[in-house]
């Protein structure tokens, strides 16, 4: 099971990119568009949803790549 696992996990660091390029890049396109972000309703945006438009559903999820998947850190600083 853990030469699976092993080879599993190569696999994947094929695809995605482990050196956090891509997360620092997510995390500055967060933060400079909070603003658009909050005021947008739309899809996970509405109120039913979210008080702050698309930017709390986008920061949950970020949350919970960073915290309970163990995935890159993309969670902006200005929340």
């Amino acid at each position: 099971m853990a030469k699976y696992h092993k080879a599993l996990q190569c696999f994947f660091c094929d695809l995605i990119d482990c050196t956090g390029a891509v997360a620092l890049a997510l995390q500055k396109q967060l933060e400079s568009n909070k603003t658009a972000l909050v005021i947008d309703t739309r899809w996970a945006g509405a109120v039913w949803n979210s008080q702050n438009g698309l930017g709390a559903p986008l920061m949950r999820t970020a949350r919970v790549v960073r915290d309970k998947l163990g995935g890159r850190d993309f969670v902006p600083a200005t929340i």
